[in-house]
């Protein structure tokens, strides 16, 4: 890599003339931005960007797992198939530890349960129904029947007992009567990703599991990508529960091993000799 510090707009119709220094890419992370000249071998979609001026912005950590996919045998033994597979830390999924005998991890079945445990916040793998509560600008509360889909992590915030009073009539022809109803209903209080009070009752059935927290040792936790890069370590046996799976050309059976980890170095440039200019980013691999 040769670097220069040069205007970033030179007329496109004029040659640089500059002279270039040898430096490796890792130099002037802290130079960015810096008109770049790459020597090197390039992934066949930047061989068109080698040898000529280019600019070089701005540059992030990228960390990935590099995972292989598992297949159990009904025997017992298991065995990796498939190509090798890299999942980027910010992967929007969910992942349960399997367990030695490959079994699936157990979960809480209803909002009872979890109101036992506890947890700072749970994560839902079906839909379940709850009250939204509403403040006003007069200090009113209003209360809205609210859909949680699956998928949705809530805080939980305390418990919460309710009495609603209904009225119904009864009688026959005109000898109708008021008749007043009252039943104590117990919720679970809980905060959304919005800051919204979400009241969902005990008695609401689903799968339910607390969402790791460092430190944690329950079985039933789901983990993001980032916090098995972070807490746990490799490599380790995980399924996936939710969450799009990668797309991939062969057997794909939700469960993997991840091998390790991959940090890299992404540098973003630009070129600016060409008339329509191209964004891309250099991957420089460190672990």
């Amino acid at each position: 890599m040769a670097d220069v510090s040069a205007n970033p707009s030179p007329p496109l119709d004029n040659e640089l003339n500059v002279e270039w220094t040898d430096t490796l890419l890792t130099n002037i992370k802290d130079e960015l931005p810096k008109i770049c000249k790459y020597e090197g071998n390039l992934p066949p979609g930047l061989k068109l960007y080698s040898q000529q001026p280019v600019l070089l912005y701005r540059w992030y950590h990228k960390r990935k797992a590099e995972v292989r996919t598992i297949y159990r045998d009904s025997t017992g033994p298991y065995y990796e198939v498939g190509q090798t597979l890299e999942i980027p830390d910010d992967f929007e999924g969910w992942f349960e530890l399997v367990p030695p005998d490959f079994g699936r991890v157990k979960y809480f079945e209803s909002i009872e349960e979890v109101s036992k445990i506890m947890p700072v916040k749970f994560f839902t793998r079906t839909n379940v129904s709850g009250i939204c509560v509403n403040n006003s600008d007069d200090n009113k509360q209003t209360y809205l029947q609210r859909k949680i889909p699956a998928g949705t992590v809530l805080k939980v915030d305390s418990t919460f007992k309710a009495k609603w009073r209904t009225c119904a009539e009864i009688g026959i022809l005109k000898k109708k009567q008021k008749e007043w109803i009252t039943r104590e209903i117990q919720y679970l209080k809980c905060i959304d990703n919005k800051e919204q009070e979400i009241l969902i009752p005990f008695t609401a059935k689903g799968k339910f599991h607390p969402v790791y927290q460092k430190g944690s040792s329950d079985s039933k936790c789901v983990f993001r990508m980032k916090d098995i890069f972070t807490d746990l370590t490799l490599p380790v046996k995980v399924r996936i529960i939710y969450g799009k799976p990668p797309v991939v050309p062969c057997i794909f059976t939700g469960m993997m091993v991840i091998k390790r980890r991959i940090t890299e170095d992404v540098f973003v440039g630009s070129t600016i000799t060409f008339k329509r200019h191209a964004l891309f980013e250099l991957l420089y691999q460190m672990t």
